[in-house]
């Protein structure tokens, strides 16, 4: 496992010590857990179930210009 060095303003120093402290691991695993969780490309678990999920006729998709009304384009 690869090792490396950051460097944190002590509040946020703090802040971290104890949130290892509270979840019982030493700084270097709370850290590592931390930030893989960040590095993960996931959708969170039940994403997908939420699409069609909302029953609401007020929510519609307003009404969009032409092409020919749309904003001008350049061509390259």
């Amino acid at each position: 496992m690869s090792q490396m060095t950051i460097y944190v303003p002590e509040k946020e120093a703090r802040a971290i010590r104890q949130g290892a402290r509270r979840d019982k691991q030493s700084v270097s695993e709370w850290a590592r857990v931390k930030l893989a969780a960040c590095l993960k490309s996931a959708w969170p678990a039940g994403y997908s179930d939420l699409f069609g999920a909302l029953k609401d006729e007020t929510m519609r998709r307003p009404s969009q210009a032409e092409w020919e009304h749309d904003t001008g384009r350049r061509d390259f």
